[in-house]
């Protein structure tokens, strides 16, 4: 997911249109308010030590995929078909629903979400490893 939304804010601010999908728009504006909230330029986000993790729950916040300390999936799943990400997304959106089942809320969000990352990381690669 931190590659994603990262190759996906980058593509944006640089002008690139990949679709007119009102759901890439969301990220977008999202990843622009979060540029600007975490004080940083594209160029600066792409070479430098920013708290990706942090950045990226920013992001997922703005675009409302984490909303009043809960992880919306669906609007999660939204955003993985808007960006066509269809070859691996159903197994994302599984590990993602593994992953969901123990937590019930998002008190901290950077940590909720750093946590979420983890073991939705972890399960690919567990199921990559399997095929």
């Amino acid at each position: 997911m931190k590659n994603i939304l990262k190759v996906f804010g980058i593509l944006c601010s640089m002008g690139v249109n990949i679709s007119c999908h009102p759901v890439e728009k969301r990220i977008d504006n999202a990843f622009e308010h979060c540029l600007k909230e975490f004080n940083v330029t594209v160029d600066e986000f792409v070479s430098t030590d920013v708290d990706l993790t942090c950045f990226n729950t920013c992001v997922a916040r703005q675009a409302e995929i984490i909303k009043d300390k809960k992880f919306y999936l669906e609007k999660y799943i939204e955003y993985l078909v808007a960006i066509a990400e269809a070859e691996n997304s159903k197994e994302v959106v599984e590990a993602y629903e593994y992953c969901m089942e123990e937590m019930l809320d998002f008190e901290d969000e950077c940590d909720s979400y750093v946590k979420l990352e983890k073991c939705v990381d972890k399960k690919l690669k567990e199921n990559y490893k399997k095929d």
